[in-house]
C-alpha cells in the first residue's frame, strides 16, 4: 500500500495563509516615502506628473515633499520625475522660507519653462518664486512675465498665496490686477525688448476678460521697448471707471511724449493733473515731471524737477523701491550736470544705503565698480 505524503497538508496550509497574505495587501499596494519620514503604505497612486503624485484619498503631493517610492509600473516614470524635479523644487522651498531670493535663482530659472504654463499649487511656488527672484536680481521686465503666470492662479484660486513657505505673500489689487511689488514704468530698454514678447504671451494667457493691469504693464514695457505700436493698441483697452487704471489715459501719452523728445508737451500733459490723481500713479506722474524738467538747460526748470524726482522716495521710501532708487539716480544725475557735487553725493550715499537691491542701485554699485564718476 502507499503511503500518504506528510508535505501534502503543509503545502495546504502554505497556500492557505499565502492567501491570506495577498487579499490583505491590495494588488496596487504602492509605497511612498515623504520628506518628512511619513510613510503611505498600501496606497494607490492614481496617476503622476510634474505637479506631483496624484494619491488616491490624500490628492497630489509635490515633488519636493517626496523622499523615495515604490509605485508598480509607474516606477521608472516616478524615478524620472524625482530625480530631474523633486531636489531643486525642495531647495527652491527652502530658500523662499528663509526669504532668500536673490539665491533662488538657479532653481527657479530651471524650473520656470517646465511649469510656467501649468496650474497647480507647484506651479504657483515656482512663478512666485521666479517673480521674486527676479526683482531681486533687477530685473522687473523678467518678473512681469512671471507675475502674470501667478495671477493667472490666483484669479482662479485665492488660497495658493497662502499655500507659500515663509512669511511674504504677494499683494495685488483683485480689481485691476496691478501688483504694487511691480512698478508699472521700465527702465532697462534692452531687458524691455529681450522681455516684451514673453510678457505680451503671458498676458494673453489670462482668463478673459484680461484685467487692467494686462493694458497698464505691456503698455508701459512696450514704450520703453520702442514698440509704440502695441503701446497705442494696449493702451485703447483702459476704462474710466476706475482711478488706479483711469489715470493711465494721461500718464501713458506722456510717456510716449517724453520718450519722443517732447518735454514740454509732457509736462503740459501731466502738471495740472497730479494733484487729483491716485497716489500709486502720483508718483509716477511725478517722476515724469522730473524727467521732463531736468532735460531742460534752465536752471530753474532743472531744481524744479529735482524737486519733482525727491518727492517720490519722500513719499514711496522703501515701500516702491524700484520708483524711489531710479528718482534718486535722476536726480542725483541733475545735481552733478548742475554743478551741486555735494548734494550729489549725499543721493549717491542714500541709494547704495537703502536702495542697492533696485535696478538702480546696482546700476551705481556697477559703475562705481568700473571706477566711474557717479
Amino acid at each position: 500500500m502507499f503511503k500518504r505524503s506528510s508535505r501534502l497538508p503543509r503545502l495546504i496550509v502554505a497556500a492557505f495563509l499565502l492567501s491570506l497574505t495577498w487579499s490583505a495587501s491590495p494588488a496596487w499596494a504602492d509605497r511612498v516615502i515623504l520628506r518628512n519620514l511619513e510613510i503611505l503604505n498600501n496606497v494607490k497612486v492614481l496617476s503622476l506628473d510634474e505637479d506631483g503624485v496624484d494619491i488616491e484619498g490624500k490628492g497630489v503631493i509635490g515633488w519636493d515633499q517626496i523622499e523615495r517610492g515604490s509605485v508598480g509600473l509607474k516606477q521608472e516614470q516616478f524615478d524620472k520625475f524625482l530625480k530631474d524635479l523633486g531636489g531643486p523644487l525642495f531647495r527652491l522651498r527652502q530658500r523662499l522660507s528663509v526669504g532668500d531670493y536673490v539665491g533662488l535663482t538657479e532653481q527657479a530659472e530651471a524650473l520656470f519653462p517646465v511649469y510656467a504654463k501649468r496650474s497647480s499649487d507647484t506651479a504657483y511656488l515656482v512663478s512666485q518664486a521666479t517673480m521674486w527672484s527676479r526683482q531681486a536680481n533687477g530685473r522687473p521686465a523678467a518678473a512681469l512675465e512671471a507675475y502674470f503666470r501667478c495671477l493667472k492662479m490666483l484669479r482662479d484660486k485665492a488660497g495658493l498665496a497662502g499655500s507659500l513657505p515663509g512669511t511674504r505673500k504677494l499683494a495685488f489689487d483683485a480689481g485691476t490686477g496691478l501688483c504694487p511689488e511691480l512698478e508699472p514704468i521700465f527702465f532697462n530698454v534692452q531687458e524691455a525688448q529681450k522681455e516684451l514678447q514673453p510678457v505680451k504671451a503671458a498676458a494673453q494667457d489670462l482668463q478673459p476678460p484680461l484685467p487692467q493691469a494686462a493694458f497698464v504693464y505691456v503698455g508701459s514695457l512696450a514704450i520703453t521697448a520702442g514698440d509704440m505700436q502695441l503701446a497705442e493698441k494696449s493702451f485703447e483697452n483702459l476704462r474710466a471707471d476706475n482711478a488706479l487704471v483711469a489715470d493711465w489715459r494721461v500718464i501713458a501719452p506722456a510717456m510716449q511724449s517724453l520718450v519722443g523728445g517732447e518735454n514740454d508737451q509732457t509736462i503740459i500733459q501731466l502738471e495740472a493733473r497730479v494733484p487729483g490723481m491716485h497716489p500709486f500713479n502720483r508718483s509716477i506722474a511725478r517722476y515724469l515731471l522730473g524727467k521732463a524738467r531736468t532735460s531742460d538747460s534752465m536752471k530753474a526748470a532743472v531744481e524744479q524737477g529735482v524737486l519733482d524726482f525727491l518727492y517720490v522716495p519722500a513719499i514711496e521710501g522703501a515701500q516702491r523701491p524700484e520708483l524711489s532708487a531710479a528718482a534718486l539716480y535722476d536726480a542725483m544725475h541733475a545735481l552733478q550736470k548742475a554743478g551741486d557735487v555735494r548734494q550729489a553725493a549725499n543721493l549717491r550715499k542714500e541709494i547704495l544705503a537703502n536702495y542697492s537691491g533696485a535696478y538702480f542701485g546696482q546700476r551705481l554699485r556697477d559703475q562705481l565698480n568700473r571706477g566711474e564718476d557717479h
